[in-house]
This record gives structure tokens, sequence and C-alpha cells, in this order.
């Protein structure tokens, strides 16, 4: 496999694991509603501050991503997008807890998906570049798709809890 091959498969997957987090709420939000009593508004708060920490963090991992190895910062993002997300699901009982467990979740995803362009862009020529690219964001709008299916397996109804119908 040639190295810009790897590089990209190598990203992908980085990419596609950390967006299996972006949507892991969505498959156990029916369980945590009932769980910590959330009212619709609390329950879109904790959803909405992933998108607020990746919305903040942005242009800060392009910044990172153009300073320093683009590697080092794909690294940091996908372990700092994985251990609130853990910790998330081992301790957070409350909408404060998991509003700022899913907001620095959402604050190291931008630390995976914005430098993951940046190393592709590396890699390639300019007449690939596009094609390597699209599939790179191709991982990312698969790894939509999926992650709540994947992350619906392991939710809570999958193991016998039954699920929130309020009649």
């Amino acid at each position: 496999m040639q190295n810009s091959t790897r590089a990209l498969v190598v990203t992908s997957v980085a990419l596609f694991l950390s967006v299996l987090v972006w949507f892991n709420y969505s498959a156990v939000l029916p369980f945590v509603v009932e769980e910590w009593e959330l009212s619709s508004t609390e329950a879109g708060v904790v959803f909405a501050a992933f998108q607020a920490g990746y919305l903040v963090a942005i242009v800060p991992a392009g910044w990172l991503s153009d300073q320093y190895s683009p590697r080092w910062v794909i690294a940091i993002g996908s372990v700092g997008t994985a251990i609130p997300s853990l910790v998330f699901a081992g301790v957070a009982d409350d909408v404060v807890v998991g509003t700022i467990l899913r907001f620095v979740s959402g604050v190291f995803i931008a630390g995976v998906y914005i430098p993951g362009m940046r190393f592709i862009s590396g890699w390639y020529s300019e007449s690939t570049r596009g094609r390597a690219l699209g599939l790179y964001i191709g991982t990312f709008e698969l790894g939509c798709l999926v992650a709540p299916l994947i992350d619906g397996s392991f939710s809570p109804s999958a193991f016998g809890f039954r699920e929130t119908r309020k009649e």
C-alpha cells in the first residue's frame, strides 16, 4: 500500500471512530431522558453542547494543524474526544455534567476533522487531492449514517432496559 493511501485510510478510520462519538447521545437519548428526568429543552442543550464545542474549536484546530504536525493534532483530538465520551457513559448523571462532557468532546473532535483535511491535502497532488478529500469527507458522512445504528446496539434497550414511553 502506498504511503498516501495508508495516510488516507488511517486518517479516515480515526475520523470514522470519532464520528461515532458525535452521534452516540442520540442512540441513548430515551434512556438518558428517563434516567435524568430531562425536559425536551434540557435534552436538546446536552445534544447541542457537542456542536457548540466543535464550533468554537474549528478555527483553533485549523491553526494548530498549520503550526504543528497534523498527525499529532489528530491523535490528541481522537483521544480528547474519546475520554469525555467514556466519562459521559460512566459517570454523567445530570444535565450539567452531561453538557460539559459533550462540549469537551465537541472541542476535541475539531482536532480530528479539520486537521485530517490538512493532513490528507499534504499527501496528495492537486490532480488527486479532490478525490482523496472526497473519500475522507465521505467517511465522515458514513460515520453519521452508521453511528446511530452501531451506538443503538449498545444502548440500554439493547441490554433489556426499557425505553422511555411517555403516555
